[in-house]
């Protein structure tokens, strides 16, 4: 099946995130899990080609299946993974940009807000449609998590509209559980027409 593909097929990760990611959309925290059991520390995306530490991957699945020590551990994880980074100016903005995840994760909202923001700002989707998009989704990502919905459901609407397009997208808006608290709002619905 395809959760067998990712060891075979994708060294680098964008095969092993993206069966991570149809499991976790279908309901699967198990299955979500068993598809990056044996991915490197880092995944390599598919299009912005930044390097994804897997502990946020397994935190986000473990925090859906209400492990939440497991999912703490494996957020600590990930920040200590992603801290270094920002020494680097090459990569400071993306680990910003997962490190704003990882602290949503752990409940530290200013902290979260404060990274997703800063690399929205380092790299804004004006200056690169496609990298900076996914920057932007990051932080609504971020802000659904620290309950900032109207924040989330504004970069929604951006990225809705924008030509980058490999973001975010009416299906995986309606499978993806991030966006569970979204979901009665009128906007969020509107969204998905």
């Amino acid at each position: 099946g395809w959760g067998e593909l990712a060891p075979a097929r994708a060294p680098q990760g964008p095969v092993w995130a993206a069966c991570f990611r149809l499991a976790v959309g279908r309901g699967q925290r198990g299955r979500g899990l068993a598809a990056i059991a044996h991915s490197p520390a880092w995944l390599m995306t598919r299009w912005e080609h930044s390097l994804a530490p897997l502990n946020r991957l397994r935190a986000e699945a473990l925090a859906l299946k209400g492990e939440t020590g497991p999912a703490r551990a494996a957020y600590l994880e990930a920040e200590k993974q992603l801290q270094p980074l920002l020494e680097r100016p090459n990569e400071k903005a993306d680990a910003q940009s997962y490190l704003g995840l990882v602290y949503a994760g752990l409940g530290q909202k200013e902290a979260a807000l404060q990274a997703g923001r800063a690399a929205v700002a380092a790299l804004p989707m004006s200056r690169d449609p496609i990298v900076g998009a996914f920057y932007l989704e990051r932080l609504a990502r971020t802000e659904v998590e620290v309950g900032e919905s109207a924040a989330a459901l504004e970069h929604l609407e951006t990225l809705m509209s924008s030509a980058g397009g490999e973001t975010v997208s009416v299906a995986t808006l309606r499978i993806d559980p991030v966006w569970d608290p979204l979901r009665q709002d009128p906007a969020f619905q509107a969204l998905l027409k």
